[in-house]
C-alpha cells in the first residue's frame, strides 16, 4: 500500500472511521446503564488497568483515539416519566470511563437535544487540553424558500460555546450535508461557510469539516471543488 494517499481517500477513510464515533456513545451508554451506584473518579486517567487504553492515531489534524464518544444519545434518569431528565451523574461516569481508557474525542451537536449542555458540565471537570471536542453547525431546520442567515449561525455558535464551556472547538462540522442544493442554501449562498472560515482564522475553530449523508457523486464534488476540508 502506498504511504501517501490523496485527500479524498483520506476523507473517505475518516467517514468510515466515523462510524466508530457514533457507535461509541451507545456502547458506553450500555456499559453504564446497569450501574446502581455512581462514582466520580478523582483521577480516572490514572485508574485504567494497564493494556486497556484505546490506541490513538496521528492525523494532520491531531492525535485522536480510534474510538470516540458519540454524544447523540445521552442516558436519562430511570423514571416512569414520559420525558425523564438527563442523568448527569451517569454522563459524568461515561466521560470519566472514556478518558480513563484513552478516548479523547467527544462529538456532539446542537441538534442532539441537551447533549452540548450536559457534555459541557462533564468535560469541563478536566483540563481543556486533555480532550478533543467536536460540535456542528446544525442549521438543517429551515423552511424551503426561506433565507438562511449568518446571524442565526452566529447565535448557534455562541450557544454552543456557552453550553460546552469553552472558547474554541478542536473540530467543527457542517452538519448533515446530504445534497448540493441544500448545501448551497445552508452554507454557500447564506455566507455561513465564509463565517466559519473566518472563525477558523481567528482560532475559535481549529479544524473545519463536515458530516455527510448523501451519495458518492456529490461527495466527490464536495471534497474536490468547494473547500479544502480538513476532516
Amino acid at each position: 500500500m502506498s504511504e501517501k494517499i490523496t485527500r479524498r481517500e483520506a476523507i473517505r477513510q475518516m467517514v468510515v472511521a466515523g462510524t466508530a464515533v457514533a457507535v461509541a456513545g451507545s456502547v458506553l451508554e450500555s456499559c453504564g446503564s446497569s450501574s446502581s451506584t455512581k462514582k466520580v473518579h478523582a483521577n480516572p486517567v490514572m485508574e485504567a488497568p494497564e493494556g486497556t487504553s484505546v490506541v490513538k492515531r496521528s492525523w494532520s489534524f491531531g492525535d485522536i483515539s480510534l474510538l470516540g464518544l458519540g454524544c447523540m444519545r445521552i442516558p436519562k434518569v430511570n423514571s416512569d416519566q414520559r420525558n425523564p431528565p438527563i442523568d448527569q451523574d451517569q454522563v459524568n461516569d461515561m466521560v470519566d470511563y472514556a478518558l480513563a481508557h484513552g478516548i479523547n474525542y467527544f462529538d456532539t451537536a446542537p441538534a442532539y437535544g441537551q447533549s452540548e449542555k450536559v457534555m459541557g458540565i462533564a468535560l469541563s471537570r478536566y483540563p481543556r487540553e486533555s480532550y478533543k471536542l467536536a460540535t456542528k453547525m446544525s442549521n438543517m431546520n429551515y423552511a424551503p424558500g426561506t433565507k438562511v442567515t449568518v446571524e442565526s449561525a452566529e447565535q448557534m455558535m455562541k450557544t454552543s460555546l456557552e453550553n460546552l464551556k469553552t472558547d474554541y472547538f478542536d473540530y467543527y462540522l457542517l452538519h448533515n450535508i446530504s445534497d448540493e442544493e441544500s448545501f448551497k442554501v445552508r452554507f454557500i449562498e447564506s455566507g455561513v461557510l465564509d463565517y466559519l472560515i473566518d472563525l477558523r482564522q481567528k482560532g475559535v475553530i481549529k479544524h473545519l469539516g463536515f458530516s455527510y449523508h448523501g451519495n458518492d457523486e456529490f461527495f466527490g464534488r464536495l471534497v474536490d471543488q468547494y473547500y479544502k476540508w480538513e476532516f
